[in-house]
Order: C-alpha cells, then structure tokens, then sequence
C-alpha cells in the first residue's frame, strides 16, 4: 500500500475549529452581534485640559531637576563619570536592537461599562477637582476654552481692562474676535448699554458695608454710560478704581517696604505668559491682569493708548478720555471690588481654619 492509500490515522487527521460557523453546528444558535454604541464623550474634554495642564507643571517640574543635575555633572572639570560614560554606550548599543511590537486590536465596547465602573471612583474624585477648580474662574467666562482665557489674560494686559464677571459671555466673544485694541473699543461702546447693565447685575454680590459707597459710585458710573455720559462715567469709575486698589486693596493685601503700592498691583499679574500661571493664580490673572497697565506712568504728550489712570486723572486734557476707556475703567473698578469683597469676605474663614 503506498502512502496516498494509507488510512488516516487520528492524529493524521485535521482537526475542525470550534469556530467553523454554523454550517459545521446546524443546531447551534449564532448569537446576536452587539450594536455598535457610540458614546459622547465631550463633557470628559474639560478633566483633559486639566490633566494636561497638571501634567506639564509636573513634567516641568522634573525637567528643572534633571537640567540642573546634568548641569552639574557637565561642570565638572574632571569630564563626566565612568557610569555616564558606560550608560551611554550601553544605550547606543541597544537602540538598533529595539524593534516594532504589534498591539492587538481589542474591541473595548462590550467591557466598558465595567472599565467605567472600575474607574468611577477615580472619575468622581477629577470631577469634583474640576469644580473646584471652576470656581475660580469667574462665572461669565467659565464656559470659554483655556484658549480663551489665554486671550483674555493678553487683552485685559493690552487694554489696561477686565472681562471678570461682566460684560455678558457673548460679548466677551466678540472682544476675542475683535482685531486688536481700536477694534474692541467699537465693540464696547456699541455694546455700551448691555454692558452697564451687566455691571449692575455684576455689582449685586458686593455685600460688605465697607464697600457700598464705592459700589454706589460704580452705580452712577454705569448708569452715565448708559445714558452715554462717557466722561462723568470715566471720572468716576477710575476714581472709585484708585481708591479700591490704592486704599483698600494696599490695605488688604498690606504687602510692605518702599515698592509695595507696585507689588499691590503687581499682586494680579505674576507671570506675563498664560502657561505659566498656576490653578491658584488663574483668578487673579483673569480678574486683575489689566490692573498694572493701567497704573503705568503717564508723560505729557506720550500717552498710552489703553485705559490709564494717571492720565485719567492729571492729564485729562491729553488724550486720556474716550469712550471705550470709560467702559473699560467701569469693567475694571467693578471687577477689582468684586474680588475685594469675596476675598476680605473669606478671609475671616481661612483665619479659624488655620
């Protein structure tokens, strides 16, 4: 018998899959495939931005440390150290040998409702970090992309303004479209009415006695711009505006020494760049980044183009009034006390806290 006639033996045999499909299995009932879900995940988008934003102060954290050690190791006269030298090479020598490692394709959709219940405890923790961290933002500008408050922070320093808590969000968007300072005043003064009105309603969550009488000045401020009263609503706003900063801010603050009227106002604006701020910085920032340019020295004849407080109120003959500069002024004094008020507020909480 030659080998083509030879019977099959057991082991000669092919064996057939359990998956050859119904057609092997007639009496076996295929099961349903599972609809395919799609599953909006849009509202995770605001825990990303936090994470990478946590994730960059920590990646520039180590980056420090790392420079500064192999900067001390590069200093060395003596040349860097054998387990340097050795790492090195040991590294050149394993890179060509790395190859490619292929990752399976794995269809999550059927276990993600466990990922998700797996991960809820971890989620609720970031989305409570999230509110709070939402609470510093003020509440006009809470629904704007980090993008946004980036230019926000930037016009607020370019405008010697603020956009905290008033004017209305939609309004804040046509500032961001807005192309450059002249652009935005058009924007303010042809929004000037919705815009006192968003003041008043802004200057409703000051409630210490100590503050009414600058808040009642306010008032009146918005009330000029209103009725279109531009250069009484400048004098007053920036009037009241020097008093909150200069007075009771200086006062709270009670930074000391001969610069601390400078450090007062420098106190909103510590770092010059949107990345670098901090989560504990992003209100001050937003709130009273515009408060340093609008105290910058003022010279007869070489004034600045942003809402000023020295020109407002020594050199009122040179240029410094207008109309955007008198809604801008509005929006500053008003955010300044509003800060005011929450913080002197607050602070009798943090005293029996500590």
């Amino acid at each position: 018998m030659t080998d083509d006639s030879r019977p099959e033996s057991s082991d000669d045999r092919p064996v057939q899959s359990s998956d050859d499909g119904p057609a092997a299995h007639p009496d076996r009932k295929t099961p349903d495939r599972a609809p395919t879900v799609r599953i909006d995940l849009s509202h995770l988008e605001p825990l990303a931005e936090v994470g990478r934003r946590i994730g960059e102060q920590l990646a520039e954290t180590i980056k420090i440390g790392v420079r500064a050690r192999l900067d001390r190791v590069t200093a060395s006269t003596a040349g860097p150290p054998p387990w340097l030298v050795d790492f090195q090479r040991s590294l050149r020598e394993r890179m060509p040998q790395t190859v490619p490692i292929p990752t399976p394709q794995y269809d999550f959709g059927p276990a993600l409702g466990r990922i998700l219940a797996e991960s809820r405890p971890h989620l609720v923790k970031l989305q409570r970090l999230l509110e709070d961290l939402k609470q510093l933002i003020p509440e006009n500008l809470r629904e704007l992309r980090a993008h946004d408050h980036a230019d926000i922070f930037r016009i607020s320093a370019e405008d010697g303004t603020s956009l905290a808590w008033a004017p209305r969000v939609s309004i804040v968007r046509e500032l961001l479209e807005a192309d450059g300072l002249e652009a935005r005043g058009t924007v303010l003064v042809s929004r000037a009415v919705e815009i006192a009105n968003d003041v008043e309603a802004s200057l409703t969550a000051v409630v210490l006695p100590e503050h009414q009488a600058l808040r009642a000045l306010l008032l009146e401020a918005a009330a000029a711009v209103r009725s279109g009263l531009y250069g009484p609503a400048q004098a007053a706003a920036c009037n009241a505006f020097d008093t909150i900063v200069n007075v009771r801010i200086f006062e709270f603050l009670a930074y000391e020494g001969r610069d601390s009227k400078t450090r007062t106002r420098k106190h909103f604006r510590p770092v010059d760049d949107w990345g670098e701020a901090t989560f504990a910085e992003l209100e001050l920032v937003l709130v009273g980044g515009g408060i340093a340019t609008a105290f910058e020295w003022w010279s007869r004849g070489t004034g600045h183009t942003s809402f000023n407080r020295n020109g407002s109120v020594h050199h009122v003959d040179d240029g410094a009034y207008s109309p955007a500069h008198a809604i801008r002024a509005l929006l500053i004094a008003q955010a300044a006390l509003r800060w005011l008020d929450a913080a002197v507020s607050a602070a009798p909480a943090a005293e029996d806290a500590a």
